[in-house]
């Protein structure tokens, strides 16, 4: 049973400021008993919970150091000197002169955004020399309640998540209308009565054509859509953009 202590057998305390006067010092974690409580379920419970899901290595020649990385994320056609650095925390791990990298990103109900995940799977470790130690970090979604650590499986095609970077930007300077909860899965999208346009039978994954679909609308498809688009800002269709496979 995941998090077996945030069933109802496991009661959270009165409030420590009514208790133990000491609500000051409570205030830089999060301003009560049952924050810290949480707090300390996170590294007593939660955190043990992750490293067991992910199958770190462990014995007597390993060390294991949780820290925060910097990544610097990366996506097919975006040119610049410069770059966005992004903070994951994880583990560094090493066995023997061995190195290797657990990065975790936290996740709820262990949905995993597509975007989110390809672009830091997708991304280099700010400060590392490339190619160093020949291999690229695991990347695990690591569930914030249940304590649960899965492998990276995105609604969509890593390559065509990666894909979307740049029409999403375009689209964007049109007007609002991307679906980013289909992203996660299609567990968003269970009252739209176009899920299996969009998903296919299964509802699993987010089919290319309905993505291209999106990913491509003409400022025409754009005002009808949203009723809104700016005058000042060219259509999708003008910067030519190569459709998925």
């Amino acid at each position: 049973m995941p998090a077996p202590e945030t069933t109802i057998l496991f009661k959270s305390g009165k409030r420590a400021d009514s208790t133990f006067g000491i609500q000051s010092q409570l205030e830089s974690l999060g301003g009560s008993w049952n924050n810290v409580l949480e707090y300390v379920r996170i590294w007593a419970f939660v955190i043990r919970d992750w490293k067991t899901s992910m199958k770190l290595p462990s014995g007597e020649n390993v060390r294991r150091e949780f820290k925060k990385f910097i990544v610097s994320p990366s996506a097919p056609g975006v040119y610049s000197r410069l770059r966005v650095h992004f903070p994951v925390w994880g583990w560094e791990v090493t066995v023997g002169r061995a190195r290797s990298v657990y990065l975790g990103l936290l996740v709820s109900n262990r949905k995993q955004d597509a975007l989110r995940f390809a672009l830091i799977n997708n991304s280099d470790l700010v400060g590392d020399k490339p190619g160093q130690d020949g291999q690229r970090p695991y990347l695990y979604a690591l569930d914030q309640v249940s304590g649960e650590a899965d492998d990276m499986n995105l609604a969509i095609d890593h390559e065509s998540a990666l894909k979307m970077v740049i029409p999403m930007y375009r689209t964007a300077r049109i007007g609002p209308n991307f679906p980013l909860g289909a992203l996660q899965g299609h567990d968003k999208c269970r009252s739209c009565g176009y899920g299996r346009i969009c998903f296919g039978e299964k509802n699993h994954d987010l089919l290319v054509p309905s993505l291209n679909q999106l990913l491509h609308e003409d400022k025409r498809e754009r005002l009808y859509l949203t009723g809104f688009v700016r005058a000042d800002q060219p259509e999708v269709d003008e910067f030519g953009n190569e459709e998925m496979d």
